[in-house]
């Protein structure tokens, strides 16, 4: 069933009662528009607002702020919250340590003067455009869709400038030091991907007539460095000698240059005994890798041992989970000694190794599958830069060579005239 534009208001009636922290869960009608957001009670009244058709409403008032404002969602619980079960359109009395509140749930449609950004963050979720994202993609979403709500929630989206666009970004460029007396941590590139998901939810709410414009719009960047570092010769023989289980997730990484995330999705059934097949979770783009001799042979060998549909596996006849893939190559990198680098890296170095080897942008493009030759055209420049230096220095090593020959009276057989 399609959600309808809708929202869920709590109201705190009794205004002696000092202000309360209101978390609301909605169930939608529609599974997939399931969403939950959260309100601060500020002189006891409160606003949560939907963008989804609300079949039940879950309310849990927490004790007073100042109380325990460090105190996790779970230790309110532990500490007596009522929590209680209103469907849309009623109203009921929760009572509090603090006292009675009364608690109406409604389905109305919020105004455009109380439009906050967790209002359009509400709508996003539930928007057509979010449920056609892949699932990664979402999951990617949500690292900075949730600290944008948690931190600017309640600022009108209406309201928004360029001005608060670059509070946004500098808010999040850097983490907190690890001691008390350590120099806070750059991040940069948090800081910018937050910038970007502000613009995509700002794109959003000029579609949806929040807003006539987009103020997060190609922002000033800051500047993030290199990027993921490709792996060394070295360091790859390093690891292969550390970890010798990891051979096979190593040269698929290096031979087809695909994300983790398509390594651990790859089949039996993709591979023809000459080339793989892959269908990239992020972009969709079906990718065609005749693969390398050295992996061909690997694959030939784990061929005659498969215990699954998927090429690699954690044991026998499971599957991988992107989750604990990542955790389980970023401690055998770390337990081999190796610093700097990460798994993602070797998809560099696949990009580099056939930039080295003389291919173009769109030949690296067909491997890797990336999108934008923008995104690969670094690892060409930085190939030819190289080839160039070597010529170079060659051309020099060459004209001092003549030079001493010349001091030395020896010339060639050319130079003579001979035949």
């Amino acid at each position: 069933m399609a959600s309808l534009p809708a929202s869920a208001a709590a109201v705190a009636a009794s205004s002696s009662m000092p202000p309360m922290r209101v978390r609301i869960a909605c169930a939608s009608l529609d599974d997939e528009g399931c969403q939950s957001a959260q309100a601060l009670a500020s002189d006891s009244r409160a606003a949560c607002r939907h963008s989804v058709t609300v079949a039940v409403c879950t309310v849990a008032i927490a004790p007073p702020i100042g109380a325990s404002d460090a105190t996790t969602d779970a230790s309110y619980v532990a500490n007596g919250v009522r929590t209680a079960i209103c469907p849309a359109g009623s109203a009921m009395d929760v009572r509090t340590d603090s006292g009675t509140a009364r608690i109406a749930v409604a389905r109305t449609v919020a105004s455009v003067a109380s439009a906050s950004l967790n209002e359009l963050i509400a709508r996003y979720r539930a928007s057509p455009e979010w449920r056609q994202l892949k699932p990664s993609t979402r999951k990617d979403y949500e690292k900075f869709l949730n600290p944008l709500g948690d931190d600017f929630g309640d600022a009108l989206v209406s309201e928004l400038d360029r001005q608060a666009v670059r509070l946004v970004r500098d808010r999040y460029a850097f983490r907190p030091a690890k001691t008390e007396e350590g120099e806070p941590i750059p991040s940069p590139r948090r800081a910018n991907k937050t910038v970007a998901m502000l613009s995509i939810l700002m794109s959003h709410a000029v579609e949806i007539g929040m807003r006539t414009d987009n103020p997060a719009l190609r922002p000033k960047r800051l500047k993030t460095g290199p990027g993921y570092r490709a792996w060394t010769r070295d360091e790859i023989q390093t690891f292969l000698c550390a970890k010798p289980q990891f051979r096979l997730p190593l040269l698929l990484a290096l031979g087809t240059g695909q994300r983790g995330i398509d390594q651990i999705a790859m089949t039996w059934d993709a591979f023809d005994g000459d080339v793989i097949e892959v269908v990239q979770e992020k972009t969709g783009a079906k990718v065609w890798i005749p693969c390398h001799p050295e992996l061909k042979a690997a694959l030939d060998r784990e061929l005659t041992l498969r215990t699954a549909r998927t090429i690699l596996t954690p044991t026998a006849g499971k599957a991988w989970e992107l989750s604990s893939f990542q955790t389980a190559v970023s401690k055998a990198i770390r337990s081999a000694g190796l610093r700097g680098i990460v798994w993602h890296g070797l998809r560099a170095t696949a990009a580099s190794w056939l930039a080295e080897m003389g291919c173009t942008e769109r030949e690296i493009m067909s491997i890797t599958g990336h999108t934008s030759a923008a995104s690969v055209s670094v690892y060409v420049r930085h190939a030819e830069q190289k080839t160039i230096a070597v010529n170079a220095i060659a051309k020099l090593a060459g004209r001092a060579l003549d030079e001493k020959r010349q001091e030395r009276g020896v010339t060639s057989a050319l130079e003579k005239g001979e035949s």
